[in-house]
């Protein structure tokens, strides 16, 4: 239950109304708990710890539990969590025990990482455990928080007798079993999860994700391709995927299927060409992706691209070509750039024009490969038909 919906339980309770007698309409508790349903805790809080509203409390002319409950869903609004844990506990001690009361606890108590307090206050939610999942949670990712796995797993299979197709469960079950490193677990109850269209794309992607990052790519390219048949035009889990597919040794295949997803966007997405490109310059596929890259509008990717394609297919000359564009694009002062254009005049027999560029370079791994293209082109002075080419 929610801030606003226990706070209109509270009105409905007792708490006056406003269109009741003038005296009965400075009632503070009814002031504040109006103001929390609007969504003003901080008003709410500025009526219930002034001077006036205190000094009733203390003459017994406020109902305390009220008021304390009043306070704590205000603190807990302002995300105050420790007097918000102490005001509701008040409220508590006085008599206002009930089970909504305890679901605040329990999130109250999970955002002070009490991790056994969480557990106790969902225990004593009473009947909301049937119907809130979100407790469900708390309590297993508590009894993670504190090392009872078993405890944990145990807790998470109760709840999915509750909530069988709720997908937040579903997917702290996957979290566990990637968690217990049982990745096979993990990928196979992961497929079911997009099979039965359960949870989001962000947690399709995030299952994945940590699936590849822990190297299991077979693993993951399942998942992925489950995915990527449910939602052929979604061109995060494409990407994803194509990640995948490279970095397990298949880069032809993962630049062939960001090639087919930009197709599919209908050739409007420049990022996803850009990255096209890149996939198939990594690939090797150098003519290919020189022909995609003339279609990148941005000047400034286009140009760093076809640098890096010029030095693949070495072709010095076209390099050297692109200075020009190079310094109107303000990219001469990126030092790998500048001593691309130096090798290239290196290797084209233009040693001043080499040396141009050397002269400002300043990083420490770029200034060694200076000094040794310098003594390079030294020896080749004399010589210079052996080092052009």
């Amino acid at each position: 239950m929610n801030t606003r919906t226990l706070v209109a339980t509270l009105l409905l309770a007792g708490l006056p109304l406003l269109s009741q007698p003038a005296t009965q309409t400075a009632d503070p508790l009814a002031l504040a708990a109006l103001m929390l349903s609007d969504q003003h805790p901080e008003r709410a809080l500025d009526v219930l710890q002034s001077e006036e509203t205190r000094k009733k409390l203390e003459q017994d002319k406020l109902d305390a539990a009220r008021y304390y409950t009043l306070l704590g869903l205000a603190y807990k609004a302002r995300q105050i969590w420790p007097k918000a844990w102490g005001a509701l506990q008040q409220a508590v001690k006085l008599g206002h025990d009930n089970p909504n009361l305890h679901v605040h606890l329990a999130r109250i108590a999970w955002a002070l990482q009490h991790y056994e307090a969480v557990i106790e206050e969902v225990k004593r939610s009473g009947p909301l455990l049937q119907r809130l999942p979100g407790l469900h949670l708390l309590k297993v990712r508590s009894q993670w928080q504190l090392g009872r796995k078993q405890a944990a797993w145990d807790a998470l299979q109760q709840a999915l007798q509750y909530f069988p197709q709720e997908a937040m469960l579903h997917r702290q079950q996957i979290d566990l079993l990637l968690e217990l490193k049982l990745y096979a677990q993990a990928s196979e109850k992961g497929q079911a999860f997009i099979q039965q269209g359960l949870g989001k794309r962000e947690d399709w992607l995030a299952i994945a994700n940590a699936l590849r990052m822990h190297h299991h790519y077979s693993l993951a390219l399942q998942l992925l391709e489950q995915a990527h048949l449910a939602r052929p035009g979604d061109s995060r889990i494409a990407r994803l995927l194509a990640r995948t597919w490279m970095e397990d040794g298949h880069p032809v295949a993962a630049a062939d299927l960001l090639y087919q997803q930009w197709l599919r966007t209908g050739t409007r997405d420049q990022a996803l060409l850009a990255e096209t490109t890149e996939l198939y310059r990594r690939a090797g596929r150098l003519h290919q992706a020189l022909q995609l890259s003339s279609q990148i509008q941005d000047e400034v990717v286009k140009t760093r691209q076809r640098m890096a394609l010029y030095l693949q297919l070495e072709q010095f000359d076209k390099l050297l070509n692109s200075e020009a564009q190079l310094e109107r694009l303000h990219l001469l002062d990126d030092e790998n750039l500048r001593y691309t254009l130096a090798y290239a005049a290196f290797r084209m027999g233009q040693f001043q024009r080499m040396e141009k560029h050397l002269q400002f370079i300043k990083n420490p791994d770029l200034f060694r490969n200076a000094a040794a293209l310098r003594k390079a082109a030294s020896e080749c002075v004399d010589k210079a038909w052996q080092c052009i080419g």
